[in-house]
């Protein structure tokens, strides 16, 4: 359905639309958390923002975090999606005041740069600029080589199947030496969600995988193993801060949690969990190793060479 949507040219979703169900304090807090995730994992300050030139992935329903970081002194940042996520003009007015009042004097001065807030909202796109209806496997398409110095993305990566395609379209648009900081999962929801075990997905064979879940905004099944090889390829210095493992808890592991300790990141009903399924896993997630099959949340940050 959602491969035939987009053949049509419906890019209108739901999915990205991830203030529609919060208050306005709650996305200011989620604004703010994205924000702060990509300068402390990225090991970032503000001051390195200015001047850059930043490309945001799969911003949804929001263009908050792409004018905090014009707001820091980035020179440009340009929003792209390949869904138009659905979104309430009168919330996303209330959400842009609010965050406006949280800012500097001096970061309040570049926020009004990028965006006038009378009766509705206008972001101007000589600060701020927003492309939709492009995949980030296309990006390149649109978007110049060596373009951007800065490439972050928050639950974007680990929906696109062509995630190798994506990558080097994202590399193409890179400059040498420039950033990538991407949240990723490795997690599925649609088999948890009705009790199954959390690692089910790995089980199902690849073709009709691909036949439920591409397009559909599930999981890409790409493992942390399968993105070091990538990066590693392209010859990336790639640093993976691991945030969560399978059947753990809900507070995140700190930035520079690079490896996995037991009893400290998991124990052994996480161990028990791998053994009950890894028979019945696809051969290439068999033989990973438990501290890789068990990751399902990470920060990938990537300094491109020189």
């Amino acid at each position: 359905m959602a491969r035939c949507r987009l053949a049509l040219g419906l890019f209108e979703s739901d999915v990205g639309s991830t203030h529609a169900g919060l208050s306005t304090q709650q996305s200011i807090e989620y604004i703010d958390r994205v924000y702060s995730d990509y300068l402390r994992y990225g090991n970032l300050s503000p001051a390195q923002l200015v001047g850059k030139r930043i490309l945001e992935l799969g911003p949804g329903d929001n263009l908050g975090v792409a004018l905090r970081l014009f707001a820091a002194g980035a020179a440009h940042v340009t929003c792209l999606d390949k869904l138009h996520s659905r979104r309430d003009s009168a919330q996303q007015l209330a959400i842009y005041r609010a965050l406006r009042t949280g800012l500097s004097p001096a970061e309040r001065t570049r926020y009004d740069q990028a965006i006038r807030l009378e009766t509705a909202v206008r972001i101007n796109p000589a600060c701020v600029s927003y492309f939709w209806g492009v995949p980030a496997e296309n990006a390149d398409r649109i978007l110049a080589p060596g373009s951007f110095d800065l490439i972050v993305s928050r639950a974007v990566l680990w929906e696109i199947f062509e995630i190798d395609r994506a990558l080097k379209a994202l590399d193409r648009m890179l400059r040498p030496a420039g950033v990538m900081i991407h949240k990723i999962a490795c997690l599925d929801w649609m088999f948890r969600q009705n009790g199954y075990h959390p690692l089910e997905f790995l089980t199902v064979p690849e073709l009709l995988y691909g036949w439920m879940a591409r397009d559909s905004g599930k999981c890409n099944r790409r493992t942390i193993d399968d993105y070091r090889t990538t990066m590693s390829g392209m010859g990336y210095a790639a640093t993976f801060h691991i945030t969560r493992v399978v059947n753990g808890s809900a507070a995140e592991f700190p930035p520079g949690t690079t490896t996995l300790a037991p009893g400290l990141h998991y124990d052994q009903s996480t161990l028990n969990l791998l053994s009950e399924i890894r028979p019945r896993l696809l051969s290439k997630f068999r033989n990973l190793r438990d501290q890789d099959l068990m990751v399902e949340d990470m920060f990938l940050v990537a300094v491109k060479p020189a």
